[in-house]
């Protein structure tokens, strides 16, 4: 779009459409009509009339509806349990005259808008910039900066690109505070640019007792929970890609304690976040959760050799551990002999000049010398070998189909955040009754969007991430025993994510089929993606567009056969 600089167009939130790709949009409409795919982008950026709150670590649904009711008045939203799960909590908007546009304008980057569309505040961090002169107290409209081309803390807030309009509210502060402070509410939220608005909740939640969380989302952890048998007393459960945590510890409520859930993410940054949630609602929901800093696509070790693959291991660690010993025996020895070398020609040094043989700058420039000696062994020595390999830890062991689930527990508990995340370091073959990939995805059913990154979303990408999560079910597959649950999910829009890869994992993996869903809440899969009606009518697709108003979603459960 060409808009001249100084002139940004002001779109209100109606007005305004996802810019897909061009060659993702061809992509998809391989799979979908125009119209429909027309609906379907622009349901994204609309957030859904409700948001759904997971009471949870020994909270009942309706203790927390209770409790949201009294902070959210009638005028505001209408509190209710749902009508299949019944630990969440439904919070649906009312219907109120959308916002007008007001001269004095607050720009926030993308995710400060879509979250101000969830129901939240505007906070400080999340302004880009905004408009000379406003005061405490002003009412302000509150924008997007789309095309993400204004200055953060620029003084001239009309730069070009475009600006959506999402909201109305009242500036807490001052324009020098809204461009400088680090925290706190900049604009309280009064009115959204949709004809409803949700209710804010950030202080109202209890923390250590509930969790935001999707319908479908929520029904992904029943899907599998529900697929266990009651003879399974002791459950592996396996969440292949945990983080934030969401699912796991919705997983490991329902599981009561039952089991383990073993809960893995390769980015130290997500693992520690995936932790403090386990940590958070350890209480009572997650005393069964192993959370792990791992990848999973290098975890799987061979079935070859069985115990002797892991005292392989095991003794492998050792012997790392005293070869490092021994090579920082050997460095520091090396060094003593050099020190004392230098310390030997420095006493000669010295006597030739108290036998007046050299001066005392000549005596100073070898007192120099000999420290740089030294100070170039230590430089050039090569200390790779002394440093040790933490994540490969003797302590580390590796999870095999007899390892026991109170073990585990026992030893997890006993260790540090730091080496609990590196407990385990590899699984043996058909170790888990069930699993959870909900994997990386283009996340292209996630609402509400306010702009999308060209980059993640173009076609080249889309079929990237579907490869790489073809590689984690060949992979899930491996690790999962015969007779168990495998549980695929996604919040994607795009059939190659979700309808093609159950089709890739029926063709390549003939030891798996489909299975029928507790509870089913969502539409058949599209046509044209591989799949039969019989087996589109098995797995679940949540439709944004729908008028059950959710957000884009995929579900499948596979079971593996036996022998």
């Amino acid at each position: 779009m060409n808009t001249a600089v100084g002139e940004p167009r002001l779109l209100d939130l109606a007005d305004y459409t996802l810019d897909l790709p061009p060659c993702s949009v061809s992509l998809l409409l391989n799979y979908y009509g125009k119209e429909e795919l027309q609906k379907l982008i622009k349901s994204l950026t609309i957030p859904p009339k409700s948001i759904a709150v997971r009471a949870c670590n020994g909270l009942s649904a309706k203790e927390l509806g209770e409790r949201i009711q009294k902070h959210v008045s009638e005028s505001e939203g209408a509190v209710s349990i749902h009508d299949e799960l019944k630990e969440a909590v439904i919070v649906k908007s009312r219907s109120r005259k959308s916002s007008q546009i007001f001269s004095k304008l607050v720009l926030v980057t993308r995710a400060c808008g879509e979250s101000v569309l969830r129901g939240s505040n505007v906070y400080i961090p999340g302004i880009v910039t905004c408009s000379a002169g406003i005061n405490a107290g002003d009412t302000v409209s509150i924008c997007v900066d789309v095309d993400e081309v204004v200055r953060r803390g620029g003084s001239n807030i009309r730069d070009g690109g475009r600006l959506v309009h999402i909201a109305s509210g009242k500036a807490t502060v001052g324009k020098r505070a809204l461009c400088s402070e680090t925290n706190g509410i900049g604009v309280q939220v009064l009115d959204s640019a949709l004809p409803w608005k949700l209710p804010p909740l950030n202080t109202v939640l209890p923390p250590h007792q509930s969790y935001g969380q999707s319908i479908p989302a929520m029904i992904v952890s029943h899907v599998l929970v529900n697929s266990l048998s009651n003879e399974t007393t002791q459950p592996k459960v396996l969440d292949m890609c945990a983080a934030p945590g969401g699912k796991t510890s919705h997983i490991a409520q329902l599981l009561r304690g039952r089991g383990i859930v073993v809960a893995c993410e390769r980015s130290l940054k997500r693992a520690q976040k995936l932790e403090e949630t386990c940590s958070i609602l350890s209480d009572i929901d997650c005393k069964c959760v192993v959370p792990l800093h791992l990848d999973i696509t290098k975890s799987v070790i061979s079935a070859d050799g069985g115990d002797s693959q892991l005292k392989k291991t095991v003794n492998e660690g050792a012997n790392r551990r005293k070869q490092w010993k021994e090579n920082k025996r050997r460095y520091f020895a090396e060094l003593s002999q050099t020190r004392k070398a230098e310390k030997v020609k420095l006493a000669e040094s010295a006597d030739m000049l108290y036998q007046g043989l050299i001066t005392k700058e000549e005596y100073e420039q070898r007192k120099n010398e000999s420290k740089a000696r030294i100070a170039h062994f230590i430089a050039t020595y090569d200390q790779s070998g002394i440093i040790p390999e933490i994540r490969h830890r003797a302590s580390s062991i590796i999870l095999t189909q007899s390892s026991t689930v109170n073990d585990l527990l026992t030893l997890g508990v006993s260790l540090s955040v730091k080496n609990r995340l590196n407990i385990i370091q590899g699984f043996e073959q058909e170790t888990f009754d069930a699993i959870l990939l909900d994997g990386p995805c283009s996340a292209l059913g996630l609402r509400p969007r306010i702009g999308v990154d060209e980059h993640k979303s173009k076609a080249s990408s889309l079929l990237s991430m579907a490869n790489y999560q073809r590689k984690l079910i060949d992979i899930a597959v491996r690790l999962l025993k015969p007779g168990g649950t495998l549980v695929y999910s996604t919040c994607t829009i795009n059939p190659l994510e979700n309808e093609c890869n159950v089709a890739y994992a029926l063709q390549e993996h003939k030891s798996l089929s489909l299975e029928e869903q507790v509870p089913y809440l969502g539409q058949p899969g599209v046509s044209g993606a591989g799949l039969s009606e019989a087996e589109r009518n098995l797995v679940q697709w949540f439709n944004p567009a729908h008028e059950m108003d959710t957000c884009g979603f995929f579900c499948a459960k596979f079971s593996k056969s036996m022998r």
